[in-house]
């Protein structure tokens, strides 16, 4: 039905569609025979369109409005918004942009009548692609879009000034990401379902820091605690309290050793002086001690290990370190939890641990390494010493060892005491060897009247392999993954290289 003028009718799409029509004015009333000509048409359900028809279809530049308000003018194909367009809802909000097949399709521009807008990619209907969304409260999002929601990288901006930077899914922080406080807290790690959860680092605007596993945006699990005046402790968390065995430094250098509960000393305990001494040995409760021990008791000096090494996590509640870190022991903890030997050679010098201790896993590289690759170690060298996890680069200097023997690399990475059983990784994260040992410098120079530097050794990933298997162990292997930035690797090895605890 021909309802409008055709000087009407250009004016309604002039501008708006992005151009004028120079169509002639359709003949007949068939509409399908309706062919590279402009006029104006009602349909059944009350919609009207004026604009440009080919072969008896929108086609071309034209106005499409229904009867509840809704207004688009734009480029139309076979009865389609298809190209540029502007549609202006019922409701006052209004899109800019391009459709494809009748779907706001690439780039364009959505505004909300509440306040507010988007501004990026589209994908049928939907935000997806790269797209920056605005709020009135003056909240901003920049970064990856799927399905509508916040999914992949990018950058959450509060109007506060807090500022998340990092991974998204389904609108929430989901991965790793950097929580930065207007008040001068600051987070670096990961993100369960919009909590910290996973390995990460808070640091407080006053200069304390916690590093270690968190659930639910708490301390819960291994982790360190550091105060700004040089105390510290290490040990087990829950619930953003220390709760169960951990190590309290005091500013003066002396410790606890011992159980805690609810942030409180609670269990048995022993207070070493600064030079290792033991000051007092017992019983604890709510903070206090409730009975003492003799301070020469074997019971007072078995809470500190006789030794420690490192691992890594190979898969749920199983774990790989040295056999010489775990040779001889009568109690093994990993990461302050029991642990229980089941599997151990000693000619390969590698043992399997099973332990109660959540995180991620390692995967093993599939392919052999060759001389000169990239490689980095992680672990807990020195332990006392140093805060905790260590990461060491260098390359693989041979893939031999002393006397030849290709059981292990050579690599220049450092390692110290403490790293046996650490993993050696690849440039994309992947575990390639097992640190064993360190050449003693001392005897070498006393024999050759030079030190030698760099020169430490790892298990190559073939005898890893061999003993994996040997256990009937289900682990994951890797192959060509890409090379990872090193804070990235440093990141994910911290969740799955654990500290290995023997008492003799």
């Amino acid at each position: 039905m021909k309802s409008l003028t055709r000087l009407t009718l250009l004016c309604l799409i002039c501008g708006s569609a992005g151009g004028q029509t120079s169509l002639p004015a359709c003949k007949g009333s068939d509409i399908s025979n309706w062919t590279n000509c402009f006029d104006s048409s009602v349909y059944p359900n009350g919609d009207t369109y004026v604009g440009e028809f080919v072969n008896g279809k929108a086609n071309g530049l034209g106005t499409h409005t229904k009867d509840d308000g809704t207004v688009y003018v734009g480029q139309f194909k076979n009865n389609l918004y298809h190209g540029r367009g502007s549609l202006s809802l019922a409701n006052g909000d209004k899109f800019v942009g391009d459709y494809k097949d009748g779907f706001q399709h690439g780039q364009g521009t959505y505004t909300f009548a509440a306040g507010g807008e988007y501004k990026g990619q589209f994908k049928e209907n939907e935000f997806s692609g790269r797209g920056t969304l605005t709020f009135p409260s003056g909240n901003f999002y920049v970064g990856e879009f799927i399905n509508g929601k916040y999914s992949g990288r990018g950058t959450f901006t509060f109007a506060n000034g807090n500022v998340y930077v990092g991974e998204f899914k389904d609108d929430k922080y989901s991965g790793r990401g950097t929580f930065t406080h207007a008040d001068g807290r600051k987070y670096v790690g990961e993100y369960v379902d919009g909590k910290r959860s996973g390995n990460g680092t808070l640091t407080f605007a006053n200069g304390d820091s916690y590093s270690g596993k968190f659930k639910d945006n708490k301390f819960d699990g291994f982790g360190t605690y550091i105060f700004v005046d040089g105390e510290k402790f290490v040990g087990e968390f829950k619930d953003d309290k220390t709760n169960g065995r951990g190590t309290y430094t005091y500013a003066d250098g002396k410790k606890f050793v011992g159980e805690y509960m609810n942030g409180e000393r609670s269990g048995q305990g022993v207070i070493y002086d600064k030079d290792g001494s033991v000051v007092l040995s017992g019983i604890w409760s709510n903070d206090k001690l409730t009975s003492s021990q003799s301070t020469t008791s074997a019971a007072s000096k078995s809470l500190e290990p006789d030794s420690t090494g490192s691992g890594f996590r190979i898969a749920k509640d199983t774990f790989i370190t040295n056999h010489h870190v775990i040779d001889g022991c009568s109690r093994l903890q990993v990461n302050g939890q029991a642990a229980q030997l089941r599997q151990s050679d000693k000619r390969a010098d590698l043992a399997q641990l099973r332990a109660k201790v959540d995180g991620p896993t390692a995967r093993v590289r599939g392919q052999r390494a060759g001389i000169g690759e990239q490689v980095a170690v992680t672990g807990f060298p020195l332990r006392g010493l140093l805060s905790g996890f260590n990461m060491t680069t260098g390359t693989i200097s041979s893939l031999s060892g002393l006397g030849g023997s290709t059981q292990y690399f050579q690599i220049t990475a450092p390692v110290q005491q403490g790293n046996s059983g650490g993993p050696m990784l690849d440039s994309a994260g992947n575990v390639i060897g097992v640190v064993v040992s360190k050449l003693d410098v001392l005897k070498v120079a006393e024999s050759t009247g030079d030190i030698p530097q760099n020169v430490n050794f790892a298990i190559n990933s073939n005898s890893l392999r061999s003993f994996l298997d040997a256990g009937q162990l289900d682990y994951a292997v890797a192959s060509n993954d890409p090379p990872l930035p090193l804070t990235t690797i440093a990141e994910r090895a911290r969740g799955f290289t654990v500290l290995v605890e023997c008492w003799k």
